[in-house]
């Protein structure tokens, strides 16, 4: 989405599709996204006190995939992308902190930092192979004045809604556990050494 979108609005309208946009231009269409992912992600939080983290992280991966859905179907003006933008953002803010609150709650306390720092690392491997693949399928799509052709694009959000799609089966097997409790030995006054459980 990041890569892609910029790079569809700035294609000339020569092609039969895109804006021309300038970097510029490109960018205040991409704020949407921006702004609903940074809401999404602040409001997750408070969030918790009526929908669980799991719920969110459902929710999110559907919003996602209605955003990537709509890019897909629906790019022909530009309130088009800035909605479908603005939906992707929403699903993704809520879906990435609402994930970042899932490890914590199901995994021990001593193993968080390895936990949360493993999840940070399969999201850059997985966005690595995302933009190589979608790079694969535009450039795939050309036109014969070299630029990308619209088939590209189209079929690289298809690709993306598959992915949301499985996100959305896979959020839903997610594991209701909280976090499991383990005992601390606590010396008493007399000496003896009792056993407590810790959260």
């Amino acid at each position: 989405m990041y890569a892609f979108v910029p790079q569809f609005l700035q294609i000339p309208k020569t092609a039969g599709f895109g804006f021309g946009a300038s970097v510029t231009q490109a960018g205040l269409l991409m704020l949407p996204m921006l702004v609903t992912m940074a809401l999404a992600g602040s409001f997750s939080g408070p969030l918790a006190a009526r929908f669980s983290a799991k719920a969110q992280v459902v929710s999110g991966s559907s919003v996602i995939l209605v955003g990537a859905l709509m890019f897909a179907e629906f790019h022909d003006a530009r309130w088009q992308i800035a909605f479908s933008t603005a939906l992707f953002g929403l699903g993704l803010g809520l879906a990435y902190a609402a994930m970042t609150s899932l490890i914590v709650q199901n995994v021990p306390r001593e193993q968080t930092g390895a936990a949360t720092g493993m999840n940070t690392n399969i999201r850059t491997i997985g966005g690595s192979i995302g933009t190589a693949l979608a790079s694969s399928i535009i450039t795939g799509h050309t036109q014969p004045s070299g630029l990308p052709a619209e088939s590209g694009f189209t079929d690289t959000f298809a690709l993306l809604s598959a992915f949301a799609a499985a996100a959305v089966v896979l959020a839903l097997a997610i594991p209701a556990a909280r976090r499991t409790a383990s005992t601390v030995a606590v010396p008493t006054a007399t000496g003896e050494v009792s056993e407590e459980i810790a959260a």
